[in-house]
């Protein structure tokens, strides 16, 4: 997939780069405040699952910054990868449910649109062709241990988690499928 190379350009991601690893700062360190509630009750090995779109945001942030250095091919695959997987899991959900209601909840929502523009515009100018196949991983893992263990966000009083569960197992089932096409030098 090609985007249009004037705005998706390594020159622009390059001028962008101080706004943008400022929005990643502020986004994971609003996520960490968000989860907060949920991560001060979560056994400590539990943790890493917890706050999956700050650790989206916090992994783009550190592919970015070793993008610019032209380092760190993998992490950049697995920072996009995770950040496409779960900037996408919010805006399905939010969108499903129809609650995007208050300032909160549109905030939210056009958070997690940015993250997922900004691992697309990476992804568009890195090429990364490793680090999809751990993306997957990480993906799979969480999901299981989101549903399983009960690390998953909350989630609006209108949804059911059971229909989250299958459709987010779903959504990573078909991106584990797809982490051999991304990733052809594993």
């Amino acid at each position: 997939m090609v985007l249009h190379p004037g705005i998706w350009s390594a020159d622009v991601l390059r001028r962008a780069y101080p706004l943008i690893q400022g929005l990643n700062v502020l986004g994971a360190a609003y996520g960490l405040v968000w989860y907060w509630p949920q991560l001060v009750q979560t056994h400590l090995l539990l943790l890493p699952f917890v706050p999956d779109c700050p650790l989206a945001a916090g992994l783009l942030a550190l592919a970015l910054w070793r993008w610019r250095k032209g380092h760190g091919e993998a992490l950049q695959g697995f920072a996009i990868g995770v950040a496409l997987f779960y900037g996408a899991w919010t805006v399905a959900l939010l969108s499903r449910t129809g609650l995007v209601e208050g300032l909160e909840d549109r905030a939210m929502l056009l958070a997690h649109l940015g993250m997922m523009v900004e691992a697309l515009m990476l992804w568009q100018v890195a090429r990364p062709h490793r680090g999809w196949r751990l993306a997957a991983l990480w993906v799979a893992v969480n999901t299981f241990v989101d549903y399983s263990l009960g690390t998953h966000p909350a989630l609006p009083a209108a949804v059911q988690a059971q229909e989250v569960a299958l459709l987010t197992a779903v959504a990573a089932v078909a991106f584990v499928l797809a982490a051999p096409v991304l990733d052809p030098a594993s």
